[in-house]
């Protein structure tokens, strides 16, 4: 079964502030999970300042992103389907996710998928416990 889903994809490279005409709002289509993949469904997705860094062409920790990539960052996600024994449908992920509602996810990645504790306010995980919060 294949998925539909929208994703803002980057459309251009800033020489300065980043602003929505660096964004392109496209739809596609997304296969089934594969062994050892979940599909997610994203419910919170981060823009941090970090991000901006990510459209020079230099050395970092992230490749620079490239026109017509799917922007991405960290993220809240609920796992929809599963093909991971780590995960299973409703679980509740974090990790590096592409800006769009539904994304084919693996466990590694820039930052791995991990569960989100139910002990807390799902948001504390993009504040308080967020990647940003704790570097």
């Amino acid at each position: 079964m294949t998925q539909e889903t929208r994703q803002w994809t980057v459309a251009a490279i800033p020489d300065a502030l980043i602003g929505p005409e660096h964004f392109e709002l496209k739809t596609t289509e997304l296969p089934a999970p594969a062994e050892g993949e979940v599909l997610v469904k994203s419910l919170y997705l981060s823009f941090d300042p970090t991000q901006r860094g990510w459209f020079n062409d230099g050395p970092g920790y992230a490749d620079p992103l490239q026109i017509g990539t799917p922007m991405f960052g960290n993220g809240l996600g609920q796992v929809i389907e599963s093909n991971n024994p780590d995960f299973a449908p409703g679980d509740i992920v974090n990790g590096t996710l592409p800006w769009q509602d539904y994304a084919i996810l693996r466990r590694e990645g820039m930052t791995p998928l991990s569960k989100v504790s139910p002990d807390f306010p799902l948001t504390w995980n993009m504040t308080l416990f967020g990647l940003t919060t704790l570097t």
